[in-house]
């Protein structure tokens, strides 16, 4: 393969993961992930429509849409795939965070209209299933950002019942209407969002000095501390995915169990779900 051929295929993949995702793409959006002008931009779609159809240029919209034969041929139309090329190219950066990498499937229809009314800034009513409303509920959200917890993925919003910030598991939305007409609550003052902490995470002390120096090389860690910043409402999640606990927890008792730990546990134990102040912001 010439390395213009490797380009357009990667344009091609580009395109097909907006449109599966994002619910359309145009020239400019294309041109602007790639630096091409309009008019190349614009062959690109030529071009692939030509060879594999799937696509309509929605002419209200000034965009191409799938249509009922779209299939995605230069990538498997993941969410993974997507999220990779909005880091790659800084799209919609402040919208997703994650922990890790997802094992179990996503509802990919649920997450394409969050994306969109995230991307739209307009609200959406659900229905939603709760620990203590199994059956589902009816709320109206405003989504304002994508979060991988390291299981599952959530949506980020204001939820109007609480009038508070949330994180609600998108598995457990079954059934979602955009709300057209209504003021937009953006994500701005989602304080739980839009802060960082800082972790320090050190070798856990009661492994041997050559485990605690082979933990430390694991985790690339700096003078035996590495230090990570994520978001405050990705705090628990991301601890639960490194399988570390707090450095003064009792429950601390096997380095095997738990190579790695928490050196700032007053910094970060208001932060965990089991924080009574902190337990609202989610749901």
């Amino acid at each position: 393969m010439s390395h213009h051929d490797y380009r357009r295929e990667t344009r091609h993949q580009a395109l097909e993961l907006l449109i599966r995702w994002e619910g359309g793409c145009n020239a400019t959006t294309l041109g602007e992930l790639f630096s091409l002008d309009r008019t190349n931009a614009g062959r690109d779609f030529r071009d692939y429509r030509v060879r594999f159809g799937g696509i309509e240029y929605d002419a209200s919209r000034r965009q191409y849409r799938a249509s009922r034969s779209f299939r995605c041929h230069f990538s498997d139309g993941s969410l993974d795939e997507y999220v990779a090329l909005c880091a790659r190219h800084k799209r919609h950066e402040g919208i997703f965070d994650f922990a890790t990498a997802s094992p179990i499937p996503v509802r990919e229809p649920v997450i394409q209209d969050v994306v969109a009314a995230i991307l739209n800034r307009v609200p959406v009513d659900i229905t939603y299933r709760s620990w203590n409303h199994p059956a589902g509920i009816e709320r109206r959200i405003h989504p304002h950002a994508i979060a991988f917890s390291g299981l599952r993925w959530h949506a980020r919003a204001f939820d109007k019942r609480t009038q508070s910030y949330r994180d609600f598991n998108l598995n457990r939305i079954i059934a979602l209407d955009t709300v057209r007409g209504v003021a937009y609550v953006s994500g701005d003052k989602d304080l739980y969002w839009n802060t960082r902490v800082t972790i320090e995470l050190i070798a856990n002390p009661k492994l041997s000095s050559e485990e605690k120096t082979m933990v430390e090389a694991e985790y690339g860690m700096t003078n035996g501390v590495l230090v990570i910043r994520p978001r405050q409402s990705m705090c628990h999640y991301v601890l639960q995915s490194l399988n570390t606990q707090l450095v003064d927890d009792q429950a601390v008792c096997s380095g095997r169990t738990h190579p790695v730990v928490v050196a700032n546990p007053e910094d970060i134990r208001p932060l965990l779900f089991e924080a009574a102040d902190t337990k609202e912001a989610f749901c």
